[in-house]
């Protein structure tokens, strides 16, 4: 019965940011306000984005939209053997790597601002960093660290398991975007590295919402690319932090990212 049924709307990336064009944009907008008026619930992931949408709308119509809009963090399943292996070993000398970066090299993470800041380390200071992966930055990103001799390592694709168990040998796990995105997404890359035990580093141009939330997490640490010096030296003080932060890492990540937590919320949130 369709009288019976509910109409559910999933924004898992609110595109918009990608586009350019006034006129696709105002059509991107038209679309998301049509599709939220017929649905009777939407699911997205953070209150930025929450606030993101309802700006779509006027004061009065907003408030009804308000409503609809729930908020559910995707869940993320943790190795706990590689995860409680990480927190034993949280800064020994078995780590391998100071930073991993597992995820596309692409225009919206722009990797070159984190690599400007590298460069405004000394040489013989520069973290040991890894980067995985592809995309259509790939080359400049590539050819800017040769260029400045970062001595950074770049990996091709690996299969998930595999990326888990270097992830796990990471003291930390990159998050580089070009600008604040959280209006409009959530990165999934920062539950594959929360989930094998290796905290983050934030690299954004400004402010974000995730700086203060991988903070009140205690999930990891934010730097500004707006400012490379300073940016480089908080890198340098984090890298150097002898302070253990894992004391309750597993029970913070559980209660964000908790499989079962997730369906609870989500069966509420639908009335199942």
């Amino acid at each position: 019965d369709l009288k019976k049924s509910k109409i559910i709307f999933i924004i898992q990336d609110n595109m918009i940011y990608r586009i350019n064009n006034k006129l696709l944009k105002s059509l991107y907008k038209m679309y998301i306000r049509f599709t939220i008026r017929l649905s009777d619930v939407i699911i997205l992931l953070s209150q930025p984005m929450k606030d993101e949408i309802a700006s779509y709308f006027n004061m009065g119509e907003s408030q009804k939209i308000l409503k609809k809009i729930h908020i559910l963090l995707n869940f993320s399943n943790p190795n706990k053997k590689l995860f409680y292996k990480n927190v034993k070993n949280a800064f020994a000398t078995t780590k391998t790597v100071d930073i991993i970066y597992a995820g596309n090299h692409g225009e919206s993470q722009n990797l070159i601002s984190f690599l400007r800041i590298v460069k405004e380390i000394r040489p013989f200071d520069r973290p040991r960093i890894l980067f995985y992966g592809e995309g259509s930055d790939k080359v400049n990103v590539v050819n800017y660290s040769e260029k400045y001799e970062l001595d950074i390592k770049f990996m091709n694709h690996v299969p998930k398991n595999k990326i888990v168990e270097k992830i796990s040998e990471s003291k930390y796990g990159l998050v580089c975007m070009s600008k604040s995105l959280s209006r409009y997404a959530f990165p999934s890359k920062l539950g594959s590295y929360l989930s094998s035990g290796t905290k983050v580093i934030i690299c954004v141009n400004g402010y974000d919402f995730l700086s203060d939330y991988v903070k009140d997490k205690r999930f990891g640490f934010y730097i500004d690319s707006s400012d490379p010096k300073r940016a480089a030296q908080n890198l340098l003080n984090y890298l150097k932090d002898s302070e253990d932060p894992y004391s309750d890492f597993f029970d913070n990540f559980n209660n964000e990212f908790n499989k079962e937590n997730y369906f609870k919320k989500l069966g509420k949130i639908l009335e199942l």
